[in-house]
């Protein structure tokens, strides 16, 4: 049986970022009625699934490899997940009885709202892949938009 995990970077370049830098919330548009919080949840979202326990304020910037975190406690993360799906802007993954288990991604129209605020260079983006298979060993995949970044 195989497994996937996955890294994912957005590259902004090779500038030097300062301490404040890093703490500062990711710029967006404002083009949207999503709240910054929401907003930080879907740039968990935009790209793989996740669950409740994940999206976590006590392990968001574990999991994002940043210093910025939501404010949703452990009660208001789970009136936002219940409104986000209401507003049919993210699904259950699977198995839809909600638990701390539940898997969530993005619904299109989510994606499509995430996309609007942050405005990705996807040129930059770069998402890496370890597949384990017991039958066919460990494969390592680097899957990217521009030729010069992925080698």
């Amino acid at each position: 049986m195989a497994a996937d995990h996955h890294r994912v970077t957005l590259v902004v370049g090779n500038s030097r970022l300062g301490r404040q830098q890093l703490n500062a919330l990711p710029k967006r548009t404002g083009d949207s009625s999503l709240s910054d919080d929401e907003l930080l949840l879907f740039d968990m979202l935009f790209d793989s699934n996740a669950s409740v326990a994940q999206l976590s304020s006590s392990v968001y910037p574990i999991h994002m490899n940043c210093k910025h975190n939501h404010s949703l406690d452990d009660g208001e993360l789970s009136n936002t997940i219940d409104s986000l799906l209401s507003r049919q802007l993210i699904r259950s993954v699977g198995n839809s009885a909600k638990s701390q288990c539940t898997i969530y991604s993005l619904t299109e129209s989510g994606g499509l709202l995430w996309e609007r605020e942050r405005q990705p260079n996807w040129s930059q983006y770069v998402n890496t892949s370890i597949r384990h298979d017991v039958t066919k060993g460990t494969g390592d995949f680097l899957i990217g938009f521009n030729r010069s970044i992925v080698r």
